[in-house]
Parts: structure tokens; C-alpha cells; sequence
């Protein structure tokens, strides 16, 4: 299951640092690419984005990022997500969870991408300066492949992205709350009241059906 660019960073793929080299064989600078402790990080989309995109996405990090949970927000102010997604490395499961439908899809985690990651070691990076975001500090980043500039990002020194943009979608994503904590064990499960289907779940949609 490939989860859709749009649901975890505009656009980044939600895409990442490579280790490059300058002319003195030197490492060039990059950013922290993952969470190096629990956080739960909110992001609301730009109005641009939000068309195509969820109105909010609550991203919860844990155990080392080896335990992810995306839930998606059609509206603002929306208090139940309309699809979630749990990425569990230790259970070898991806959960897709409807909750307007009742229902559940379970796949193998193994070989598959964590969906919570933002960036990953196939990107260059160059620093253009620092920021404040949802009161956290962070450094700007534009970001390029293979020569071609990619997008944006603002990373916190403990790696947790804050914004995000790409160049060829519209708008973007950045973080309107940060909460350093460890998320509840329940929440790395589909919980009561869900179905499991046994077909294969199908791709998590952006906007709510």
C-alpha cells in the first residue's frame, strides 16, 4: 500500500535529505529526516492544499517511530477523523481505519514505507534560515533531486517537520500544535466498534467520500 504524497506532505513525499557531498568530499548540511523522540504534531493545510488534501492531519510518533498514527480531519473543526492510518513495525501490520464505515483493512508493515516520515536520505538540502512555528523552533530547507528543486521544509533539531511545500502542488502544510509525549498504546490499534475487511484496503483518500 502506497499511501498518496498529498496526505503526508504536499508534495515532499513526504521526501527526504540525501547525504551529499561538496567539492572537499565534506558531508553537506541536512537536516534531523525523523523524530528522535515521542511527539504528536498537528498540521493544518493551506487553503491551496485543502482542496486536495485533508482540512488537518494529526501525525503521533512512538517508540522510536516504529509505531505511527495519521489521522486525517475533513473540517477544521472536526473532532473525529474521517480515515486513519497506523503504521505498527513491531506487530508487521499498516492498519486503514474508516470509521464512517465501521471498518478496518490490515496489511504486512514489512517492506513498506513508514507514512509518518517526511523526508528520507534521496534528497539535497540547503539551509535558508531559521524560524518559529506552533512556538517551536526550526530550520528552513530547500529541498531538490537529482538538480531539481523539490519543495520546502522547516525541521526542528529534534527532526520533526513544522512546514512543508511543494513545488508542483499547490500550497502547503505546517504545524498549528506540537505536543512532546508518548501517545496511549490504544492508540496504535483500530479500537471498538470497527470491522476487519478482508480485502485489500483500498488508497486512503484525501478528501472524505
Amino acid at each position: 500500500m502506497n499511501i498518496p504524497k498529498k496526505l503526508f506532505l504536499v508534495g515532499l513525499s513526504i521526501a527526504g535529505a540525501a547525504i551529499a557531498t561538496v567539492g572537499s568530499g565534506a558531508a553537506a548540511e541536512r537536516p534531523v529526516i525523523a523524530p528522535t523522540r515521542d511527539v504528536v504534531v498537528t498540521y493544518a493545510f493551506s487553503e491551496q492544499a485543502a482542496a486536495k488534501s485533508p482540512s488537518r492531519m494529526r501525525v503521533s510518533y512512538a517508540d522510536a517511530n516504529r509505531r505511527v498514527r495519521l489521522d486525517m480531519f475533513a473540517y477544521p473543526d472536526a473532532t473525529v477523523p474521517f480515515s486513519s492510518i497506523i503504521f505498527d513495525v513491531p506487530g508487521n501490520q499498516i492498519f486503514t481505519l474508516l470509521p464512517a464505515a465501521g471498518s478496518y483493512y490490515v496489511l504486512p508493515a514489512e517492506g513498506r514505507k513508514n507514512p509518518g516520515l517526511m523526508l528520507n536520505e534521496a534528497m539535497d538540502y540547503t539551509r535558508i534560515g531559521d524560524e518559529t512555528i506552533a512556538g517551536v523552533s526550526c530550520t528552513g530547507w530547500t529541498i531538490a533531486k537529482a538538480g531539481t528543486p523539490e519543495g520546502t521544509a522547516c525541521v526542528t533539531p529534534d527532526g520533526v517537520t513544522l512546514r512543508a511545500t511543494r513545488l508542483q502542488s499547490p500550497g502547503g502544510m505546517e504545524a498549528i500544535a506540537v505536543e512532546y509525549r508518548t501517545p496511549a498504546a490504544a492508540l496504535f490499534a483500530p479500537g471498538p466498534g470497527l470491522v476487519l475487511k478482508p480485502n485489500t484496503p483500498p488508497e486512503p483518500s484525501a478528501t472524505p467520500k
